[in-house]
């Protein structure tokens, strides 16, 4: 049951992350704050205490590269946030596979806009909704926490959180 919970809620986060950075190019501090409070709840139970304190290190280790990564105009404050938010669950085991995936899925999403905003086979101007104009704008913005979202999917279910969860 709680890695059914664990799962629900790192899942859900990450999904409405994702939309909400697809749809308005913010990820709500409320979110990440309800995402790392869900983890101070729920990774005592699936950890014990030490696991729980590596977590804490690589969460607030992935912060700093984060703030890091913001100051240097590179990603935005949001998914910096979510970035420090999800290393609190993946942890330093899985940290490498995490960064490796989200590297990827980065690439490819920046990769997909770039081609869809220079083929001129639909102008943005033509869609109903006002977020996927924005997306298809050139020179706009990459979304970065759908690849943020797109590592923590892919990489947390066989990670160790999960597994020292299942144990209960």
């Amino acid at each position: 049951m709680l890695a059914f919970i664990c799962a629900l809620v790192f899942s859900g986060a990450l999904i409405v992350a994702a939309y909400c950075d697809a749809a308005t190019m913010t990820i709500p501090n409320r979110l990440n704050i309800v995402f790392a409070i869900a983890f101070v709840a729920l990774g005592p139970l699936a950890l014990g205490w030490q696991g729980f304190a590596m977590h804490v290190g690589a969460g607030a280790a992935m912060l700093a590269v984060g703030v890091t990564f913001f100051a240097l105009g590179w990603i935005g404050g949001g998914d910096a946030k979510l970035f420090a938010a999800t290393a609190l669950w993946i942890g330093w085991h899985d940290m490498a596979a995490y960064a490796a995936v989200t590297g990827v899925a980065g690439g490819v999403l920046t990769l997909g806009l770039m081609t869809l905003r220079n083929v001129p086979v639909v102008p943005a101007a033509a869609f109903d909704h006002a977020w996927v104009a924005r997306l298809l704008r050139p020179k706009g913005d990459v979304p970065y926490g759908l690849a943020l979202a797109a590592g923590g999917l892919v990489v947390f279910p066989q990670g160790a959180f999960m597994a020292a969860a299942s144990a209960f």
